[in-house]
Parts: structure tokens; sequence; C-alpha cells
């Protein structure tokens, strides 16, 4: 059962708070089942292993974007480093104000 906890932890960790729908969605397990899982019941080992692929594709998808970003400090010019952080920082604001905007219409409904 520590596993499991371990497990639903490091999917939190990555894929932060989204509902029981979206996680339902994500991993092909009833809503109502994904539900019971996250509030204490076992896991079968098939839930199990769907937990743990979407945790090692997402982890490895970071891990490559953290390489890829430590060489690109090494190797490319401050002015292009410098551009690179202003685009991030501008999808991260696009990407929060839509977020936000959705939050408020789901708050309207």
């Amino acid at each position: 059962m520590q596993t499991q906890i371990q497990l639903l932890k490091a999917y939190r960790d990555l894929y932060g708070s989204i509902s029981f729908r979206q996680i339902s969605e994500q991993t092909g397990i009833q809503q109502t089942r994904v539900f019971r899982i996250f509030n204490g019941h076992e896991m079968r080992v098939k839930e199990f292993d769907i937990f743990k692929k979407l945790i090692t594709i997402k982890g490895e998808k970071h891990s490559k974007l953290f390489l890829c970003l430590q060489e690109a400090s090494q190797k490319l010019s401050n002015e292009y480093l410098m551009s690179l952080e202003r685009e991030l920082e501008r999808k991260l604001e696009l990407w929060n104000l839509q977020n936000e905007i959705q939050i408020e219409q789901n708050l309207a409904a």
C-alpha cells in the first residue's frame, strides 16, 4: 500500500491537481474507480502499471528538456538564451491566462 501512495504522489507531482474526470480520460480507468483509488482503495496491477507508465513517460520528457536546456546554456550565446527565456515566459503567461479563464467559466457554470 505504501508503494501505491508513493506512486500516486509522484503522479500528482508531475501532473498537478487535475480532476478525477481528467485522470479517468488520461488513464482509461473509470472515474469512480479513480476516486476510490485516490481515497485509499488498493489498485489492481493493471491500474498500477498505467500510472507507472504515465509517470515514466512524463519523467522522460522532463529529463530530456532539462538536458537540452543544460546543453543549450553551455553552447548558445547569452542573447539567444535570453530570447528563449522570454519566449518560455510568454508561453507560460498565456497558459496561466487561459487556465484562469477556464476556471472562471467553470465557476460561472
